[in-house]
């Protein structure tokens, strides 16, 4: 009986129901003090899987497991759930979750307020206390009323204010901003002095508004979209209140945005220049704090800038990698994103690379790069407009240094646009160059503009793959240097694999000099006009035989194009098209048939080995050029390396796993152990007498922290190799 009178005493009004201006003692003892508030009303929550799914309903406070709960109001039970973590019970208005109620009390049972106990908390240690109806719940610590005391000195927090293009997830760059803008601002509380637990809950109230430079005068009105003294009128609209990101405990809102529905603000209507917006926040106690933050108001830039053309993909045998590119104009470059894949299907991004390329770059440079796996990149730039305008991908180039094969060289000269490839960029090159991985080859590539200004590129290449497209321009295909190139090449004792379509019909356009080229270089190969092919297929008694593959264009518009006829004596058809005269589509040129070229074999495709509509029949066609020519066919042998080797681990950098090969002449003791970049041992990968020949030792470096580690091995106690590696997670 005395909780009863003291609990009455601290009732300001009783009313049968959810009223405003009502106030009450707590639901637990003792009645007069602060519990600790974990959980406010109107704060987003989550179910499963959705992390904006509604506003909570109630206020949450800790209690104890078995902690009792009485209630605040004398009237009936108005409705019980027994049984779950989320069991209840209404006195009258006011709902008490995740508790255990009293057995004894049914539906309509007179209860005294602060009198007895209705019941005990359940495992969730908390109770979730509602004051109204389900769907008219009012906040249990409103100013004015509800719970009392609620001891608060403790100001909200703002964290941060950025700017999205509205109903998006596009952040604006640099705080410039244009057209229709959402506000956006993480904002916390802690809501009453009873413990620590409570220290991150939603807010109260939340306003906004737009200043001038000065932060002194208001530009637009003072908008307050966030009063949270009624539960709002369906869950659908958590997703206009929270941002996305927000979850259970992290409350991140759009104060640009009314409860019920989209807003934003209308930049269009400012003048352009600079303003300070101010994002204020209160809690129920009056306690307030703002943030501002300064913002550009520009005009719309939606212009990408220009998209890089990448030149040069090269390893060098120290392990130095080489990525060219073209010079661009740069006054609307801000930065480079670039791309790397081992496979050409899964595309990463090291942000580090990417920041290493400054405006004004044509080159990136990696040291001690991984051997004998094939690595592919692209690039692309953006600008500094307000959103942000990205340059398309370039073209994929990649390369792979090999350790004891010459590298293998492709020429981009894929130019066309008007045939049957449409887009401002191609993975050609890739294609090629997965081709090669498979065959265990290593390669570079190039553009053919970069052969072009330097004729000395091909030179030392026992197999030139070069690429031609369709391209139809007179002195397109080959132009005066790439053939400068061609012919320099041509002197020495490779095999010179070309393929497109147009390449004879250019040198018909062009005449001069180019129709002579074509003549002299390739034997007069060529000279057919081909219609409704669809498909070619190996000759028989050659390298090719068995071979057929679809050619198809993607629009199933562009089926003509030249075909190559042989020369008796100089050369013999190996491809041909299933049209209605089985025209030739490749001819090969062996060695020793025409001077001065006695020395080069020559294969010559009057189609774009691209135009394959099967990836894999691309590089099965590819790896059967390559064997066409006995003498430059480099056929992989495992053989005892003549010296000790310490390759470079691959990945490189790497997480959090990376494999490092080493290779012995003879059987020998050895030991290989990671250091820090202290000096420090971290770990023995192997250790004892291994055999003459190739091993691999795997690192794990998962517990172990980002940078720079090496790694040495010794053998017989005499001799040691180290390299350095990167662990980046």
């Amino acid at each position: 009986m005395k909780r009863f009178l003291y609990g009455l005493l601290l009732i300001v009004t009783v009313y049968s129901g959810a009223v405003r201006g009502q106030s009450y003692a707590w639901p637990a003892f003792p009645f007069d003090q602060d519990h600790g508030v974990n959980g406010t009303f109107c704060e987003n929550r989550i179910k499963g899987d959705v992390l904006r799914h509604h506003f909570h309903d109630g206020l949450d406070f800790g209690l104890s497991e078995g902690g009792e709960v009485y209630s605040v109001l004398a009237t009936q039970v108005t409705s019980i759930s027994r049984g779950g973590g989320n069991a209840f019970i209404r006195v009258g208005s006011y709902a008490y979750v995740h508790v255990d109620p009293d057995p004894n009390l049914d539906v309509g049972d007179k209860v005294t307020a602060y009198d007895k106990v209705i019941a005990v908390t359940n495992y969730q240690n908390h109770v979730h206390f509602k004051d109204g109806y389900p769907g008219s719940e009012i906040n249990a610590i409103r100013p004015g009323g509800g719970l009392t005391p609620v001891t608060d000195t403790y100001d909200p927090t703002v964290a941060y204010i950025k700017f999205y293009k509205n109903k998006s997830t596009t952040l604006f760059n640099n705080n410039k901003v244009n057209g229709l803008v959402d506000i956006v601002a993480r904002a916390y509380d802690r809501t009453n002095s009873a413990y620590s637990v409570g220290t991150n809950n939603g807010i109260y109230r939340m306003s906004w508004q737009v200043f001038d430079s000065t932060g002194t005068r208001a530009v637009t009105a003072k908008k307050t979209p966030y009063k949270f003294d009624n539960i709002p009128s369906s869950d659908s609209y958590i997703t206009n209140v929270y941002f996305v990101g927000s979850d259970q405990g992290t409350y991140i809102y759009t104060p640009t945005n009314p409860v019920s529905r989209d807003g934003y603000w209308d930049t269009r209507l400012m003048e352009k220049g600079l303003y300070k917006v101010k994002v204020e926040v209160e809690d129920t106690r009056g306690n307030t704090a703002a943030r501002w933050a300064s913002v550009r108001v520009t005009e719309a830039d939606d212009a990408p800038p220009p998209m890089p053309r990448l030149s040069v993909a090269r390893g060098e045998s120290d392990g130095l990698l080489q990525l060219r590119w073209a010079s661009m104009d740069t006054s609307d470059i801000a930065g480079f994103n670039l791309l790397f894949s081992y496979d050409g299907q899964n595309w990463n991004e090291n942000p580090a690379m990417s920041a290493s390329i400054a405006i004004g770059d044509t080159l990136f440079e990696a040291e001690n790069f991984s051997r004998n796996k094939a690595i592919f990149f692209k690039l692309r730039t953006f600008d500094n407009a307000a959103l942000i305008n990205y340059s398309q991908w370039s073209d994929s180039y990649g390369l792979r240094i090999s350790d004891n094969q010459p590298q293998l060289a492709i020429v981009d000269g894929f130019d066309g646009r008007a045939g049957y490839w449409r887009d401002a960029r191609h993975d050609f090159a890739l294609d090629y160059g997965l081709a090669l991985d498979a065959m265990n080859r290593g390669f570079d590539t190039y553009a053919d503009n970069r052969i072009e200004r330097d004729s000395l590129l091909l030179d030392g290449y026992p197999v030139v793959l070069y690429m031609t497209g369709d391209d139809r321009a007179p002195d397109s295909a080959l132009t005066r240097g790439e053939r400068r190139a061609i012919d320099r090449f041509m002197r020495g004792d490779g095999h010179f694999i070309i393929s497109g379509t147009g390449l004879y019909s250019d040198a018909l356009l062009t005449g001069g000099q180019a129709l002579d080229f074509f003549h002299t270089h390739f034997a007069n190969l060529g000279g057919t006009r081909v219609f409704n092919a669809d498909s070619v297929y190996g000759v028989a008694g050659t390298v090719l035989e068995g071979f057929k593959a679809a050619i198809r264009d993607p629009e199933g518009e562009y089926l003509v194009m030249d075909g190559a006829a042989p020369v008796p004596e100089v050369s013999r058809s190996v491809l041909r098209f299933n049209d209605l005269q089985g025209t030739s589509a490749a001819v090969f040129k062996d060695r020793g048939k025409d001077e001065p070229y006695n020395n080069c074999a020559v294969s010559y495709l009057a189609f774009p080995i691209e135009m394959i509509t099967d990836r894999d029949k691309r590089y099965e066609l590819v790896r059967r050029l390559i064997k066409m020519d006995a003498v430059t066919v480099l056929e992989n042998r495992q053989t005892v390396p003549e010296k000790i080797f310490l390759d470079q681990n691959y990945p490189n950098p790497f997480n959090p796993s990376t494999e490092i090969h080493f290779r012995l002449p003879t059987a020998a003791a050895v030991e290989l152990t990671v250091y820090d970049a202290g000096g420090r041992r971290i770990r023995t990968l192997a250790k004892g007498r291994y055999g003459a020949g190739e091993h691999i030792a795997r690192f794990d470096a998962r517990g172990l922290a980002n940078g720079v580690y090496y790694y040495r091995l010794e053998i017989e106690g005499r001799h040691s190799l180290s390299r350095k590696m990167l662990l980046l997670k």
